[in-house]
Order: structure tokens, then C-alpha cells, then sequence
């Protein structure tokens, strides 16, 4: 499994409505070595990192596959 976390998130509210201007999404794994190896990052410009030690700290790019 793993746990997944919303943080900075940055938001205004503007005539009443919500917006959510920035934000970074991480995913990392509950047990490190046996529910995944790697933790996994995303942002408001969908830019897909990720950190090969299992945390939080993603500066390694993610290779798109299309």
C-alpha cells in the first residue's frame, strides 16, 4: 500500500467559487523495500518526479510512456 498526501496547496476564492492555484501530490510507500521502492510526486503543472529512496524528495524525472 501506499499514502498518498496533498500539501502546499495555495487556494483562492473568488466571487464564492474555490480555486486551487498550486499543490504537490505524493505518493510513497507504507512498507519501504516490500509495498514499492519509490515515492512519486505530482504538482499543478503535472510534472511527474520521482525519489528513488522511497520519500519524498523527487528530483528524478519520470519517463513518459506513450
Amino acid at each position: 500500500m501506499d499514502t498518498f498526501t496533498i500539501s502546499n496547496c495555495l487556494k483562492v476564492t473568488i466571487k464564492s467559487l474555490d480555486q486551487v492555484l498550486s499543490y504537490k501530490l505524493t505518493a510513497v510507500p507504507d512498507v519501504l523495500g516490500k509495498t514499492g521502492k519509490r515515492g512519486y510526486c505530482t504538482n499543478e503543472n503535472m510534472e511527474m518526479k520521482f525519489d528513488p529512496e522511497g520519500g519524498t524528495n523527487c528530483t528524478e524525472p519520470l519517463p513518459m510512456i506513450f
